[in-house]
């Protein structure tokens, strides 16, 4: 190998080592490199809208409002008929445990509304009442299909006297929104 020969071949060695010394072959105007390429083709994908699932599949597509509201006034539908079904199960129940009429009068709203009638009484002759038949109820049955007999302790104190253990016995028929205190009277307890 002659002295010019090694020469060329260190300066093309050099060359590639060393872009920038030397001559090169590559336009610095024109010239692209791949990571340049890279970078492009990045921002240009995320200016792309992004593709949209289709599917046959009904669940995937928005609602309508009209659908949307059609759902639940199915689903309000299902829980008020659950409901009613409960409340029906519930009174048959207590009919059978003798604590509900035929016409849905119950043994506690029968007994507060004999309570009532024995309080304005009791008023209307200057007497302090004290029932209370959710506390004190000694005996309720129920007599036909709608009526309750009922029977609580109370107490009643007229002015200048003692307090007085009283017995309230009470037949009250109606419905449960409208109560009726057929016959009452008031005993001495013994």
């Amino acid at each position: 190998m002659t002295w010019g020969t090694t020469h060329t071949m260190i300066n093309h060695v050099s060359n590639e080592q060393h872009p920038g010394k030397g001559t090169t072959v590559m336009n610095k105007k024109k010239g692209y490199t791949i990571a340049g390429i890279t970078v492009a083709i990045i921002a240009a994908a995320s200016f792309m809208p992004a593709p949209q699932a289709t599917t046959a599949n009904t669940e995937w597509t928005p609602k309508t409002t009209q659908q949307r509201k059609a759902e639940k006034a199915a689903r309000q539908a299902a829980a008020t008929r659950s409901i009613q079904a409960e409340q029906a199960k519930a009174h048959k129940q207590a009919q059978a445990r003798g604590e509900e009429t035929a016409t849905g009068l119950t043994m506690i709203t029968a007994a507060h509304a004999c309570n009532r009638k024995a309080e304005q009484q009791a008023a209307a002759h200057g007497v302090n009442w004290n029932g209370n038949p959710d506390i004190d109820l000694q005996l309720h049955k129920i007599i036909g299909k709608d009526t309750f007999s009922i029977v609580y302790g109370a107490t009643a104190k007229q002015p200048g006297a003692s307090k007085a253990h009283v017995k309230v016995f009470c037949q009250v028929s109606g419905t449960e929104d409208k109560p009726q205190v057929d016959d009452m009277s008031i005993n001495p307890s013994r």
